[in-house]
C-alpha cells in the first residue's frame, strides 16, 4: 500500500489531546457500535492464547482464534507499535482509518506495556486544531507506561500515511526494554515508534514531559519568551495557537530561543532490510526459574523425514536416555494441566540446546504458541520392525472428546471424516490409539474398532461445544484457545483410561489404521479372486502338480499384492522414506 503522508485531524477536543486510551486491554473490531472487545492476559502465556471477551459478555475466545475464524492477519504476521500519544486511542485510530479511506474490517489488539529508558515529550509543532503533539525521548533509567498496538502490513502502510513529520523508528529491547504491564509480563524484543523529526521541546535543557495541553500551557507561562501568549486563560491560547500564522511563530520562537532538542532515539537501522520486523520475531519469555530442561517452541523445518509421525526435534544433549519417541509437556509453570503429546524423536545437532521444534499438529494438541516453554520425557511405543519394513506407519494426531451415548462402553469409536480418509479407513476397519505413558515408561495403546462420525453428530457437537476443560463438551477454542482444531475422535471413558489420559478433557492421541487387520482383509479378498484363478487351471490342465504349483504362486502374489495395497494405503511410502 502507498499512499502519500497527510495528516489527518480528529473532532475530538484539542484540550484533551491525546484523548483517552482504552479502558483495558483489548481488540477493536469493526462493528457499528464501535465494539471493542476486552481481553485477559494469561500469565506466562503469548498474547495470541490472551482471552477475549466476547459481546454476549459470556463467551470468551483465543485473541488467535478471533483472528483466524474472522480471516485476519495473525498475530505473528503483525508489527508491533508503541503509542506515544493520540494512537493509544481507538476512537482517534478510527477516525484516522475511516478519513484516510481504510476499507479493509479494522480489526487491532491494544496491550498496556511498560518501557524503560523511554519517556514522552512535545513535539516542537502545533497541529492545525491547537493541540501540540507528542514524540518520544530517550529518558535512561525511567519507566513509562505506556499503550502499544498490532498492525498488519496494510494497516501500519495506513498509519504511517497520517503521520507527516513524523520517522517510524524500530527500538530494540537491548535499548529500551518493553514488556506487557502485568506480574511477569511478555517481552517484546523489536517494535517501532514514531519519533517527531523535528525534535522535541526543551525547558531548562531538559525535554518537557507530557502531560495535559494545560500543564503544557502552565509550563510554557513560565518561560519569558512566551508569558504573554501563554499566560492568558485556557480558551484564549488555543485560539490563538488555532492561528497558522501563529503556529509558525512559536516554533520559530522555540528555536530562536534554543527550545529545541536535536536527541535521538537509539533506532535500530533498517536500511537493508527488506521488510519490517514482526512479532514473530519476538523471543518472548526468558527460560522459566527453577525449571529443569525446559526448551523454547520454535517450528519445524521443512527437509524432516517423518515417514508418517508427527515430529519433534531437538539438540543431542537433551535427548540422552530417549528412544525413537517423546511425550511433549507445557513447562509446569505455565500450570494447563494438560497431559501431553506424543511425538517422534528426532536429534539434530545444528538446533540450539534451547530450543526445540515441533510440529504444529502437537503445538495445536497442547494449544501452545511459538517460543513458548515446554519439557520433553521418554515414551516407549510398542515397536513392530518387520510390519514397519513391510508396511510402513501412518498417523494421524487427533483430539478426544467424550463418546456418544449411543456408543459408549463399547469397542467402537467414532472418527472425523477427515481423518477416515487420510488413514485410509471404512466403518468397521480396526485401528490402534497410542495416549501416553504409563508409571513404566509404555505408551497406552488401543485396538477399536472405527466409524465415521455421522454429519448429524459432528453438527451437535459444533453446537454443544463451549467453556473450558471442566466443561462436559468442552470447546478447543475456548479452553486452549486453538481454531481450527484438530479433528476429533469420541471416545468412551474406558479408552481414555487405557490410553492413561486420567481425567483430563480434550487430550490429543495418535491414532493408526490396524496393519494386521487390513492385511488380513485385503489378502483374503486378493485370495478369494486367485482361488478362482486356480479352479480354472485345474479344470484345464487336469494336473495336480501344476495345480499345487499354481496354488502357491497365486498365494505367494495375493500376499505380495495385498501388502502393496496396505502399503499404498495405510503406510509410508518408499518415497517418502527416503527424502
Amino acid at each position: 500500500m502507498d499512499l502519500a503522508k497527510a495528516p489527518i485531524e480528529s473532532d475530538l477536543d484539542p484540550l484533551a489531546y491525546p484523548w483517552s486510551p482504552p479502558r483495558d486491554n483489548g481488540l477493536m473490531v469493526p462493528t457499528n457500535d464501535h465494539g471493542y472487545l476486552p481481553m485477559t492476559i494469561m500469565t506466562g502465556r503469548r498474547l495470541g492464547k490472551a482471552r477475549l471477551l466476547m459481546s454476549d459478555g459470556y463467551h470468551t475466545k483465543g485473541l488467535s482464534s478471533y483472528l483466524a475464524a474472522h480471516a485476519q492477519t495473525p498475530m505473528r504476521g503483525r508489527h508491533v507499535v508503541l503509542a506515544v500519544g493520540s494512537n493509544a486511542s481507538p476512537e482517534v485510530m478510527r477516525n484516522k482509518f475511516r478519513r484516510r479511506g481504510f476499507n479493509t474490517p479494522l480489526t487491532l489488539p491494544f496491550v498496556r506495556c511498560r518501557v524503560s529508558n523511554l519517556a514522552v515529550g512535545y513535539m516542537p509543532f502545533v497541529a492545525p486544531r491547537g493541540y501540540v503533539p507528542a514524540t518520544p525521548i530517550h529518558a535512561p533509567g525511567e519507566q513509562t507506561v505506556l499503550w502499544a498496538s498490532w498492525f498488519d502490513d496494510d494497516q501500519l502502510a495506513a498509519l504511517d500515511s497520517t503521520e507527516p513529520g513524523y520517522s517510524c523508528t524500530r527500538l530494540a529491547s537491548a535499548d529500551y526494554p518493553l514488556v506487557v504491564d502485568m506480574p511477569g509480563g511478555e517481552p517484546i524484543t523489536s517494535y517501532y515508534v514514531y519519533e517527531a523529526d523535528s525534535g522535541v521541546i526543551e525547558i531548562g535543557g531538559e525535554p518537557t514531559r507530557l502531560g495535559s495541553q494545560q500543564d503544557f500551557y502552565q509550563t510554557m507561562a513560565q518561560v519569558p519568551q512566551f508569558a504573554d501568549e501563554f499566560g492568558r486563560p485556557t480558551s484564549e491560547v488555543l485560539e490563538w495557537l488555532k492561528i497558522p500564522e501563529h503556529q509558525d511563530e512559536f516554533v520559530a520562537r522555540l528555536a530562536e530561543a534554543g527550545l529545541i532538542g536535536r536527541r535521538r532515539l537509539k533506532g535500530v537501522d533498517e536500511s537493508d532490510s527488506p521488510s519490517r520486523v514482526t512479532y514473530s520475531s519476538s523471543l518472548g519469555f526468558v527460560a522459566p526459574e527453577n525449571i529443569e530442561n525446559a526448551m523454547r517452541i520454535q517450528p519445524t523445518r521443512d527437509d524432516i523425514e517423518r515417514n508418517g509421525e508427527n515430529c519433534i526435534l531437538v539438540h543431542p544433549s537433551r535427548a540422552t536416555g530417549f528412544g525413537s519417541h517423546a511425550v511433549l509437556r507445557p513447562a509446569p509453570n505455565l500450570r494447563l494441566g494438560r497431559p501431553g503429546v506424543l511425538g517422534k524423536l528426532i536429534v539434530s545437532p545444528d538446533i540450539d540446546p534451547d530450543e526445540i521444534e515441533v510440529d504444529q499438529l502437537l503445538r495445536d494438541g497442547l494449544g501452545l504458541d511459538l517460543q513458548e516453554w515446554v519439557t520433553i520425557e521418554p515414551a516407549t511405543v510398542p515397536d513392530d520392525p518387520l510390519a514397519d519394513a513391510l508396511v510402513g506407519r501412518r498417523y494421524a494426531t487427533v483430539r478426544v472428546q467424550a463418546a456418544e451415548h449411543s456408543h459408549g462402553e463399547t469397542d467402537l469409536t467414532l472418527l472425523h471424516p477427515v481423518i477416515m480418509t487420510y488413514l485410509g479407513l471404512s466403518d468397521g476397519d480396526h485401528v490402534v490409539y497410542e495416549g501416553m505413558p504409563g508409571p513404566d515408561g509404555k505408551v497406552g495403546v488401543a485396538q477399536m474398532r472405527v466409524g465415521m462420525i455421522p454429519e448429524d453428530v459432528l453438527l451437535r457437537r459444533e453446537a454443544l461445544s463451549e467453556g473450558g476443560l471442566d466443561a462436559l463438551y468442552a470447546s478447543p477454542e475456548s479452553a486452549l484457545g486453538v481454531y481450527p482444531d484438530l479433528p476429533m475422535v469420541l471416545m468412551d471413558s474406558a479408552t481414555r483410561t487405557k490410553l492413561n489420559l486420567g481425567p483430563h478433557r480434550l487430550a490429543a492421541v495418535r491414532v493408526r489404521p490396524s496393519r494386521r487387520h487390513k492385511l488380513l482383509a485385503e489378502v483374503r479378498e486378493a485370495t478369494l479372486v486367485m482361488a478362482v484363478a486356480v479352479l480354472g487351471l485345474v479344470t484345464i490342465s487336469n494336473s495336480v502338480v501344476v495345480a499345487i504349483i499354481s496354488a502357491v504362486l497365486i498365494s505367494l502374489l495375493a500376499i505380495g499384492v495385498g501388502l502393496l495395497r496396505v502399503r499404498s494405503a495405510i503406510g509410508t511410502s518408499r518415497k517418502a522414506e527416503r527424502n
